[in-house]
């Protein structure tokens, strides 16, 4: 079991990253400006972190308000961020474009359909060996039997704060079936427990890394 913390990076406040993340971001040279996508960034505390790396970070999520604070905060720290409204089932950006794609918390967020969606467009937008990281949960997240199946794997009143929210709980067989577009793919299932508001959560959640 991983314990995470709620921190504070550049003004935005979010659960600290996994080991996991922390390994992926260290495997790439400090000296290469590379081009990474933060998608479904949220109010882009991982965009901010990544931008003071010296990374050309363009950050999309569908979330204007959002996206408002994450500009806000850029520019109060002068971190050039390229900040971009967006769905990611159908991204408006290029083909072959990126060296990195970050998607976490967020994936999971979708039916399979949509999940498969934006895994194909993540697929497109990366450079030939570029890579994605992503988190999805699992069926073995404490929540994965609480709330409305609306479809198989698929709920939506199981996570507190998200009651409306589908969460798609996967399996590393679904996963590898979904990504067979993917030259690579490394999938490990990892558990977390964290604190907010004095309340202690528990989630299992697949890291995946892979290579197109």
């Amino acid at each position: 079991m991983e314990h995470l913390e709620v921190e504070e990076i550049f003004g935005v406040k979010g659960l600290s990253f996994s080991n996991s993340f922390r390994s992926f971001i260290d495997s790439f040279p400090k000296n290469e400006k590379l081009k990474v996508l933060d998608l479904g960034c949220g109010y882009g505390q991982k965009s901010l972190f990544l931008a003071s790396g010296g990374w050309a970070v363009t950050a999309l999520d569908i979330d204007t308000q959002k996206l408002d604070i994450l500009k806000t905060r850029a520019e109060q720290y002068d971190l050039g961020i390229d900040v971009v409204e967006g769905d990611m089932k159908a991204l408006p950006l290029q083909d072959n474009l990126f060296d990195i794609v970050i998607c976490l918390s967020t994936i999971h967020h979708q039916k399979l359909i949509d999940i498969e969606n934006t895994l194909s467009e993540i697929f497109r937008i990366l450079k030939p060996g570029g890579q994605v990281f992503f988190d999805i949960l699992s069926i073995n997240d404490p929540s994965c039997e609480i709330g409305e199946e609306i479809e198989p794997g698929t709920r939506v009143g199981g996570r507190e704060g998200e009651e409306d929210v589908p969460h798609h709980y996967s399996t590393k067989k679904e996963l590898k079936e979904i990504l067979t577009n993917y030259s690579k793919i490394d999938i490990s299932e990892n558990s977390f427990a964290y604190k907010y508001n004095y309340k202690e959560y528990i989630c299992v959640l697949f890291e995946v890394i892979a290579v197109k």
